[in-house]
């Protein structure tokens, strides 16, 4: 009788992509109820959340973290809302983990200056083994989101339907032969 192999992720850490995505609607639920300054909110999955609330001249911002008991940042993600209230929120994962990479939002941090475009093209880097660039895009006739994965440079084929699957294909195969 023929074994089929299973396939199982070898990543000691899993992603932390989904909770970032849980601080992300966080970051956007609390601009319903913005107070400025520094807090932290009830855990998530062991994890310790603080929240900065920020008034700008444009408008208010919320950053959010996910730090573990030794203070190491496993996501993070914000949302910026422009004057006058209301207005549409705008968000964003800013971090995440896989196995050993931290995964960052390439796209400009929030400042003073100016309100982060929500319209920029969403890019995570890593640098590891490898230097990692995972891109969403939208295939307009179909409305599907897509995920193009670069290697050093390199489009890596076929493309990915989220960025977990890509993040632990990098994690499972190119990092784990360090």
């Amino acid at each position: 009788m023929a074994r089929s192999k299973i396939h199982t992720t070898t990543t000691p850490n899993p992603t932390t992509y989904h909770l970032a995505e849980r601080l992300k609607g966080l970051a956007i639920d609390s601009l319903y109820r913005f107070t400025a300054g520094h807090r932290t909110l009830a855990p998530i999955d062991g994890h310790t959340v603080t929240a900065l609330h920020t008034t700008h001249p444009w408008g208010y911002s919320a950053q959010l973290h996910a730090t573990d008991s030794h203070g190491n940042l496993h996501a993070a993600a914000e949302a910026t809302a422009t004057h006058p209230l209301p207005t549409a929120i705008s968000s964003r994962i800013r971090t995440f983990h896989s196995g050993g990479l931290a995964w960052h939002n390439a796209a400009a941090r929030i400042t003073n200056d100016a309100c982060p475009d929500p319209a920029d093209q969403t890019v995570y880097v890593a640098s590891g083994h490898h230097h990692y660039e995972l891109s969403r895009r939208l295939n307009p006739a179909t409305l599907r989101e897509y995920w193009d994965l670069r290697i050093d440079g390199q489009r890596h084929e076929p493309t990915f339907a989220g960025p977990t699957g890509a993040a632990e294909y990098v994690t499972d195969t190119t990092e784990a032969r360090r």
